[in-house]
């Protein structure tokens, strides 16, 4: 079972900043998952959000700045980072799952991963399946998953379809959809890891739901990395 820091130790330090990271592997994370976004100036950075709205209380859009601009914006104390910074930072045989945010920063960021030799434990996500399957065919040998969010609830069975002929590393469900529909979502989670892929589900924080849906999933994207650390490596909740 996988421990995935949510934007790196997000609980206790700012999201998406190269402390959050750090303070994740050195608490036992397995991985992080982080955010990737590209500037104006064709710089790759690590933030969630299209702007500055919620971290900063600025409303320019990343897409609309220079890196030299986004130096200045002061995020609980931290800055926000560049992907290559990063990725030196990240320890050998500790996973990453860079969730793809913005079209142009896919191509780049497969550069970066692949040219540091960090693919090997690398997972490049989505909820942009038509961008996944491009960079899956592109590049068979990386490890890509396909995010799962409302706007794919309407197709579901195209879905599965689609994802048992595009075999990709992994799925990544929302903890809700096991809350809303348990026999559904178990059923084809365990459908899928009969075709070998793995199945993470995000972004869950408890515990005790966390042991009723164990048996169904491969890794768990979390906020809350100390608690599942814990349970999970040490034997206590």
């Amino acid at each position: 079972m996988l421990i995935l820091a949510h934007r790196g130790l997000s609980d206790i330090y700012p999201e998406n900043t190269l402390t959050a990271f750090r303070k994740a592997y050195e608490t036992g994370a397995d991985g992080v998952e982080l955010d990737v976004r590209m500037t104006r100036d064709g710089k790759i950075v690590v933030f969630h959000d299209e702007d500055l709205k919620r971290m900063a209380g600025r409303s320019e859009r990343i897409s609309d700045m220079d890196y030299r601009d986004l130096l200045r914006i002061n995020i609980g104390g931290e800055k926000i980072p560049l992907l290559s910074e990063v990725l030196d930072i990240v320890p050998e045989n500790k996973w990453l799952n860079v969730e793809i945010k913005d079209r142009m920063a896919s191509y780049p960021s497969v550069d970066m991963v692949v040219s540091r030799g960090l693919s090997a434990f690398t997972v490049f996500s989505s909820f942009d399946h038509e961008l996944l399957e491009d960079l899956m065919r592109r590049f068979p040998s990386l490890k890509f998953g396909y995010l799962i969010g409302e706007e794919h609830k309407e197709n579901s069975i195209k879905l599965i379809e689609k994802i048992v002929k595009n075999k990709p590393f992994s799925v990544h469900v929302p903890y809700q959809a096991f809350q809303m529909f348990p026999e559904e979502a178990e059923e084809f989670c365990s459908f899928l890891k009969d075709e070998g892929i793995r199945i993470f589900v995000w972004t869950l924080n408890d515990i005790e739901f966390f042991r009723k849906i164990e048996k169904f999933i491969d890794g768990v994207i979390t906020d809350k990395v100390m608690d599942f650390v814990r349970f999970l490596r040490d034997g206590s909740a």
